[in-house]
């Protein structure tokens, strides 16, 4: 009884330092140029504008980030909004409902440029979201959409 509960106690021990060690590997990799360079190709690719900063820190217990210098471009890159520094909060719980909840949003010195185009729409929402394509419909039908032999 005394053996395995020895064995157990040293495997608890051994897993709980594992996991503080890449607690502080992902805390330290997080605020590498890396993965800021990860995060702002990952970021650019959901786009049509661009978004880029020069720093950033993350805090994981508070759920806390800050970005240094960034800047959104849209799609004609052009300059849409310079922010010396965000800093907001994220609530942890609700990433499990797959839903991204922010607290406490600080910008400092803002710099936005927004414009409305003659057709009505904002150059921000214009460099943030794609343009909705509707997909082609035919007036052919053709009958089960697989092959059956």
């Amino acid at each position: 009884m005394k053996k395995t509960l020895k064995i157990f106690s040293v495997f608890l021990g051994v897993c709980c330092s594992l996991l503080f060690l890449c607690l502080i590997g992902t805390r330290i990799y997080l605020d590498t140029n890396h993965a800021r360079h990860l995060f702002q190709k990952t970021i650019n690719q959901s786009i049509p504008g661009t978004i880029s900063w020069a720093g950033h820190k993350f805090s994981l217990l508070e759920g806390k980030a800050t970005f240094k210098d960034v800047l959104l471009k849209g799609p004609k890159d052009n300059h849409l909004i310079k922010l010396d520094t965000i800093q907001f909060q994220i609530y942890w719980t609700d990433l499990t409902a797959d839903r991204l909840t922010f607290k406490n949003i600080v910008l400092e010195k803002p710099i936005i440029l927004l414009s409305i185009h003659e057709d009505g729409s904002i150059n921000l929402v214009q460099a943030l979201y794609q343009p909705e394509t509707k997909p082609e419909t035919s007036s052919q039908d053709n009958g089960i959409p697989f092959n059956i032999a």
